[in-house]
């Protein structure tokens, strides 16, 4: 759903405007990916090539003779039984007045909040080298954790000259919070808690915090 207004008061100069709405993501295919290709969902076994001679000729013809066998250590990707589509709150207000000189003149407020966020957990982890569960490796889950909060200051100048041409200057001041910007990290692995065991310490700045924002267009 979303609301929204804009109101003339009569002078034709000044323009005020509002909105907000709600926002649902969607599940991503890598989610039943990675629980689809781990186990217990696969199995796999081992192939020894001889220790002579340059190996197996036609090798790929072997692999339906290696026996599945189940290892408890096997890292292991799961879903929590209750996960959610995330959801994201925006809400917007703005004021634009017409200038002398022909300016155009706006300041805007603009705020996001997204609940229920995709974020991983460890379930099995470790201390020192020792899982919590040592007959367990690795488990891996998908989650709703996170959280993140946005709050911006938006100002923007504009002035149209003869010709199509226009000049404009465009200042932001933001704060983004969250405690995980991503399920992934910018080098493609996933992102996990850096202690397991204190979630609340991972809220802090955002990845894509920004503070101050400007801009030229001519």
């Amino acid at each position: 759903p979303r609301v929204s207004m804009a109101w003339n008061p009569g002078s034709g100069k000044t323009v005020y405007r509002a909105g907000g709405g709600m926002f649902y993501d969607g599940f991503f295919t890598n989610i039943l990916d990675n629980v689809a290709s781990t186990a217990p969902n696969t199995l796999g076994g081992t192939l020894t090539a001889p220790g002579t001679g340059r190996g197996t000729a036609g090798a790929l013809g072997l692999v339906p003779s290696v026996t599945p066998t189940i290892n408890p250590r096997a890292a292991v990707s799961v879903i929590d039984a209750n996960l959610l589509s995330p959801l994201t709150y925006q809400w917007n207000a703005n004021v634009e007045r017409q200038l002398p000189g022909g300016f155009l003149g706006t300041i805007a407020y603009v705020g996001t909040r997204g609940e229920h966020l995709f974020l991983n957990r460890e379930l099995n982890p470790g201390v020192n080298g020792i899982r919590l569960n040592p007959a367990r490796g690795s488990i891996g889950a998908r989650t709703n954790t996170g959280d993140s909060l946005y709050h911006g200051l938006q100002t923007d100048l504009t002035r149209r000259f003869r010709n199509g041409f226009m000049l404009e200057v465009a200042y932001t001041y933001s704060k983004a919070i969250d405690n995980g910007s991503e399920v992934f990290t910018t080098t493609g692995g996933s992102q996990y808690p850096q202690d397991p065991f204190n979630l609340r310490g991972e809220r802090g700045p955002s990845a894509f915090d920004r503070r101050h924002r400007g801009s030229v267009r001519p």
